[in-house]
């Protein structure tokens, strides 16, 4: 599994000797605030990093979920927010990092980040914040409680310099927050590039179908959703092997091994992609979701995809979607025929890598971040926002 690297520069200078000054101030800072750095996020943010860093340098200032690296960090600058200090005491913390690097831009990921962010003393028009799937959109917790999660996102709304939006859906529910407010569509990237994997050949009628789902099992993935689209499967004759790639919560890894699920636990990511590339099928659980990697990732093998209902994939332009695992169980049954499978996901996969490509990625990141020009005297200076406002 790959670690997640000290605070040192891309260009790490040797330990002997100090860093060229030149090296740190030829661009402007951008300060990306995780809540845990793990998953699709550390993903994520490691894409967003890799596309603008020649434009920018780049500072991750985050907690580190332990055992779900997901991202290959070599060579980012990561500095560790701390974990335990309470709410007051990580705001204190990330106020005295902010002053350290004194940033251009502060990028906020997920909610509780940008909720940090944005009640710092940092000028709104250096302020991003990407959601990550807005905390209202949940569906595990009381309607009051979400309605509060609105009404401070309502709140801190005239907080943001632009919101950096990973899904049409999501920009959406950024302008319905703050009618006219700055809003760029980010897309998160299809990989280019795979491990390399022996992949079966073709299958044969009498071959068992290899069927996985993927993720951290906690209430947002909704396992249950699973054990009951496996359940009827079963029931309407499907031959198929089912395997979730990932692990979390005991009670939920549990439920699934009943229901004759495989659980590998958290695996490396390089892991994941090579047994998706091997599998027949990906069935997407999320009971809400801002833009899933996973979903990408499948795509990147010209996975076939199956997945819930919800408008954040439609807005992707995912089309295979059901409102119950029964319905997308009696799908499977119907389309088990490996032509017109891998006919459906070429389809779609071609749909996904044309909307979700490096290129249209960095040409947003551009975008979000193009109000800042050169450090000049070690300051960044900013350009006319007439234009915009």
């Amino acid at each position: 599994m790959t670690a997640v690297h000290p605070p040192q520069l891309r260009s790490a200078p040797a330990k002997d000797r100090p860093p060229d000054p030149a090296e740190v101030l030829d661009r402007p800072t951008v300060v990306h605030v995780v809540e845990s750095l793990g998953g699709g996020v550390m993903v994520a943010v490691r894409d967003y990093v890799r596309a603008t860093e020649d434009r920018y340098r780049h500072v991750v200032v985050a907690d580190v979920r332990p055992g779900h690296d997901t991202g290959d960090f070599a060579g980012v600058e990561v500095v560790r927010l701390g974990a335990g200090q309470g709410p007051v005491g990580t705001w204190w913390r990330l106020r005295r990092t902010l002053r350290a690097y004194r940033p251009a831009i502060v990028h906020a990921h997920s909610s509780w980040a940008g909720v940090l962010v944005r009640l710092l003393p940092v000028p709104r028009e250096d302020v991003r914040y990407t959601p990550h799937c807005y905390a209202f959109e949940r569906r595990d917790v009381p309607r009051v409680l979400r309605s509060g999660f609105y009404l401070a996102e309502r709140l801190l709304a005239p907080r943001t310099g632009c919101v950096a939006a990973v899904s049409p859906r999501e920009v959406g529910l950024a302008d319905r927050l703050r009618h006219g407010c700055r809003v760029e569509y980010v897309p998160n990237v299809v990989p280019r590039v795979v491990p390399a994997v022996t992949v079966p050949a073709p299958r044969s009628p009498d071959r068992r179908l290899d069927v996985v789902a993927a993720g951290r099992l906690m209430p947002q993935k909704d396992p249950d959703w699973f054990v009951r689209f496996v359940r009827r499967a079963r029931r309407l004759g499907v031959a198929a092997d089912f395997t979730w790639l990932g692990g979390g919560d005991a009670e939920a890894e549990g439920l699934l091994r009943e229901e004759g699920v495989r659980v590998t636990g958290w695996l490396p990511r390089a892991e994941v992609l090579r047994r998706m590339a091997a599998a027949d099928l990906y069935v997407h659980t999320a009971a809400w979701e801002g833009a899933p990697l996973t979903l990408l990732e499948a795509a990147a093998h010209d996975l076939p995809i199956v997945g819930r209902e919800s408008e954040a994939l439609r807005s992707l332009g995912l089309v295979n979607l059901y409102s119950s695992p029964v319905e997308a169980a009696r799908w499977l049954a119907a389309t088990t025929d490996p032509v017109e499978l891998r006919r459906l996901a070429v389809a779609q996969a071609t749909v996904l890598r044309l909307t979700n490509s490096a290129d249209e990625q960095r040409a947003a990141l551009l975008r979000v971040y193009a109000d800042v020009e050169a450090p000049v005297g070690g300051t960044a200076r900013r350009r006319e926002r007439s234009a915009r406002r």
